[in-house]
């Protein structure tokens, strides 16, 4: 793995990790799960979220970058502001993938929306920003031009809590420039996931 990768995740990941926990500090959550300490404070942290995912390799997308990407999401509580009311309480989140081959790596937030259509199943979506350390250009047939440094990027994922606080989810998520640039082969990536819910 290439130590560049590691650190410019390190140094983006820590200190979004903390913007994200002020921000979210006065949040509350739908959920049953309870919701404040002893001392009537919220919570701030909402869930978190680790898996692997196929690097890379969409649905039906063919694979130019290889190995798999060890992937970490912190959700945190909806805030209880009007305006995230207004478009269905989102959860603010930060999350990291890291290629274990030292291709291209990312630190990425936004907002993921939940959705229960029966039971303890569960659809995932959200939209956000992703940066990354892959390549901008290249004419490489093994590694992706994606034109620019900071990315759109918007996942779906389908999973099933169980005991309450756990939950095993399939994801696919995808960054790209939305083509805003001539460079946009954008990344696809599939796995699965284990999930804790505070």
């Amino acid at each position: 793995m290439k130590k560049a990768s590691l650190l410019f995740c390190a140094i983006v990941f820590l200190p979004a990790i903390l913007a994200g926990r002020a921000l979210a500090g006065s949040a509350s959550d739908a959920s049953t799960l309870p919701q404040a300490s002893s001392s009537g404070e919220s919570r701030a942290l909402s869930e978190v979220r680790a898996g692997i995912l196929i690097h890379d390799r969409g649905l039906f997308i063919p694979r130019r970058e290889t190995g798999q990407d060890l992937n970490v999401e912190v959700l945190f509580r909806s805030p209880r502001w009007k305006l995230f009311q207004a478009v269905w309480s989102p959860r603010p989140h930060v999350g990291i993938s890291i290629n274990d081959e030292g291709q291209t790596s990312q630190f990425y937030g936004g907002f993921t929306w939940e959705w229960r259509p029966f039971g303890n199943a569960f659809i995932d979506g959200s939209l956000g920003l992703s940066v990354h350390d892959g390549h901008l250009r290249t004419s490489r047939p093994d590694r992706e031009g994606l034109g620019s440094r900071v990315l759109f990027r918007e996942s779906i994922e389908l999973g099933y809590r169980f005991h309450a606080r756990h939950a095993l989810s399939f994801i696919v998520d995808h960054i790209s420039n939305a083509g805003l640039t001539p460079e946009n082969d954008g990344i696809t990536s599939t796995g699965f996931r284990y999930g804790y819910r505070f």
